[in-house]
């Protein structure tokens, strides 16, 4: 099969669908949610800003664009330091519960 012709007939054949946006939040939510998912696997805000900056990650770099540079870092510093409180409060909750912690 050619590469660009779709099998109608694979279930996991990849589609986009457009849709409308009225409340025009659909790209920060986007950006949000490639922001939080590099930042859970470890990386720093300097790397996910690398990350939208660099025009290899097309839908990140669209959002750093659309959003600009100071709203993306100010976005990434916010989810940091959401998910720092989340990871405080549940390493509190398993000392507290007597629950060895390893790794931190």
């Amino acid at each position: 099969m050619p590469k660009l012709e779709p099998d109608v007939t694979d279930p996991m054949e990849l589609a986009g669908v457009a849709f409308d946006d009225p409340t025009g939040q659909s790209v920060r939510v986007m950006a949000e949610c490639f922001a939080d998912e590099f930042l859970r696997l470890g990386h720093s805000v300097s790397e996910v800003m690398e990350l939208f900056r660099g025009s290899e990650h097309r839908l990140a770099h669209h959002a750093w664009e659309r959003l600009g540079d100071i709203a993306v870092f100010a976005m990434v510093q916010e989810l940091r330091s959401r998910n720092d409180r989340i990871r405080e409060c549940f390493l509190r909750s398993r000392k507290a519960r007597g629950i060895e912690i390893t790794g931190s």
